[in-house]
C-alpha cells in the first residue's frame, strides 16, 4: 500500500513540474550545456519542439486530468503553429536562432538548419497521436532517402550540397 502512494506522489510532483516550466505558449524548455552539471554559466535555452514532443507523449498516459489536458492543449498548439510548409518541422524553433558552441561559450547565429526528418517525425506522431489534422507528409518521407533506402537526415531539395563547403550540415546526413 505505501509503494502506491509513493508513486501516487511521485507522479504528482513530475506533473506539477512540468506545469511550473511549461512555457505560456506551449513549449517545454530545453537546455544545452557542454558539461553533465549543467552549471549556470555553461547552460542555455534552446527553443525546440522536440523536447516538447517526448513530454507530450509521457503526459498521454495521464490524459483525463484537467492540468494534464492543458498541458496537452498548449503543447500541441505550439508544435501546430512551428510547422512549416509542406508539413515539416526544425530542431529550432521561430522562438530562438541556432547556438553553436565556440571556445567555450555558446553563441546565437542565423537559423541556418533546415527541416529534418526525426523533428518532423517525432512532432507528426504526436499531433497524430492527440487527433490533430496537419498536411500528409509521409511522401516527404519516402523521396527522402537513398537509392539503398536509406533516409536521409535533412530535408534538402537539393541533395548534391551535401559536402560541399560552406553547406551545413554536410557530416550527418543519414538517419
Amino acid at each position: 500500500m505505501i509503494m502506491i502512494c509513493e508513486r501516487q506522489n511521485a507522479i504528482s510532483n513530475g506533473v506539477n513540474f512540468l506545469c511550473k516550466n511549461q512555457l505560456s505558449y506551449g513549449e517545454f524548455q530545453t537546455l544545452q550545456s557542454p558539461n553533465v552539471s549543467m552549471s549556470e554559466a555553461r547552460t542555455c535555452w534552446s527553443s525546440s519542439p522536440y523536447i516538447t514532443t517526448f513530454v507530450l507523449h509521457s503526459l498521454s498516459f495521464f490524459k483525463g486530468y484537467s492540468i494534464v489536458d492543458n498541458m496537452i492543449r498548449k503543447s500541441v498548439k505550439f508544435l501546430q503553429e512551428e510547422m512549416e510548409r509542406p508539413g515539416v518541422w526544425r530542431f529550432y524553433t521561430r522562438q530562438n536562432k541556432k547556438i553553436v558552441y565556440v571556445n567555450g561559450n555558446f553563441r546565437k547565429v542565423d537559423l541556418g538548419i533546415v527541416p529534418d526528418f526525426d523533428d518532423t517525425a517525432c512532432v507528426s506522431h504526436a499531433l497524430k497521436s492527440n487527433g490533430v489534422d496537419f498536411p500528409d507528409n509521409k511522401i516527404l518521407f519516402y523521396n527522402n532517402q537513398t537509392s539503398d533506402g536509406i533516409f536521409l537526415t535533412w530535408f534538402l531539395s537539393d541533395t548534391s550540397l551535401i559536402g560541399k563547403k560552406d553547406y551545413c550540415p554536410p557530416h550527418n546526413n543519414i538517419c
